[in-house]
């Protein structure tokens, strides 16, 4: 990484670290109100200070392992889901957090090369969610038809 030259530049590093966005780290220290010319002047500001996302991950504290770490947590992810009727919490279910579980195992594979940004899986994936949507639908109605008759 270079040395900064200017107040600024010194200004959008700390920013840069501090929210790990360049955007906003540009809009912060150039005082930008255009968010078009932040992401641009962050953008070249990348360049021109020569900072790479290795570097920056170090400055920030982050490390390889603590990404595993929260990787393998998130590969796990569980949610809570609320069932209502009539206004009122009726029922609640833990379970699996598809979409994050799902997230992770993407970035997993990719870090690993194993999966390449052209690959579509969207059929498979909209007609499983499609399936599971109706599946879940019909399970309410059964439910709130239970709830009703006792």
């Amino acid at each position: 990484m270079n040395k900064p030259t200017t107040p600024k530049q010194a200004k959008f590093i700390r920013q840069l670290i501090r929210t790990g966005n360049a955007t906003k780290a540009a809009s912060i220290a150039f005082d930008c109100k255009n968010n078009h010319v932040a992401n641009v002047l962050g953008s070249r500001m990348l360049v021109k200070i020569g900072i790479t996302m290795p570097e920056l991950m170090d400055k920030m504290g982050l490390s390889i392992e603590e990404d595993v770490k929260d990787l393998k947590r998130l590969r796990k992810a569980k949610m809570t889901k609320f069932f209502a009727h009539g206004g009122q919490v009726i029922s609640q279910k833990d379970c699996d957090d598809n979409a994050t579980q799902t997230k992770a195992l993407e970035i997993s594979l990719k870090l690993r090369g194993a999966l390449r940004e052209q690959v579509d899986h969207s059929m498979n994936i909209n007609i499983n969610l499609a399936e599971a949507l109706k599946e879940g639908h019909t399970r309410l109605e059964n439910y709130a038809n239970l709830s009703t008759k006792n």
